[in-house]
């Protein structure tokens, strides 16, 4: 491959993941790892004071190693 493709293939790669875990698919990169979007619901804390905070659900990207698991 010439260095003109090596720098589109890198320069498309971000926007590819991002639609790509939009969507919920996980994507794995072969020697690299595995990229997906893992759910985390909401949670609530009770302060000293007896006040309750109240964290919303969210999504979280997170990535597995090939080699490590981790």
């Amino acid at each position: 491959m010439d260095s003109d493709l090596h720098r589109r293939l890198a320069e498309a790669f971000p926007d590819i993941l991002r639609s790509l875990l939009a969507t919920g698919q996980a994507v794995t990169v072969p020697g690299l790892g595995r990229f997906q979007v893992t759910h985390e619901p909401s949670t609530h804390e009770e302060r000293p004071d007896g006040s309750i905070v109240l964290h919303p659900p969210t999504e979280r990207i997170t990535f597995t190693d090939e080699k490590t698991g981790l």
